[in-house]
C-alpha cells in the first residue's frame, strides 16, 4: 500500500502524512490480532496435545 503513489495520493488528499498514518494503525492492527489467541485456538488446539 505505502509504495502506490495512486493509494498514497488519494489518503494524502485528506492531509498530508493520513496515508503513513493510516498504514501505521493498519500494522499495528494486524501484529495485534496475529498475536492474539482467541477462543477457537483454545478449543482445538489446547486439547490435542
Amino acid at each position: 500500500m505505502c509504495a502506490d503513489p495512486v493509494v498514497t495520493g488519494a489518503l494524502d488528499a485528506a492531509g498530508a502524512g493520513v496515508s503513513e498514518y493510516f498504514a501505521a494503525l493498519k500494522r499495528e492492527e494486524f501484529f495485534d490480532w496475529h498475536t492474539g489467541v482467541g477462543n477457537w485456538e483454545i478449543d482445538h488446539y489446547l486439547t490435542a496435545f
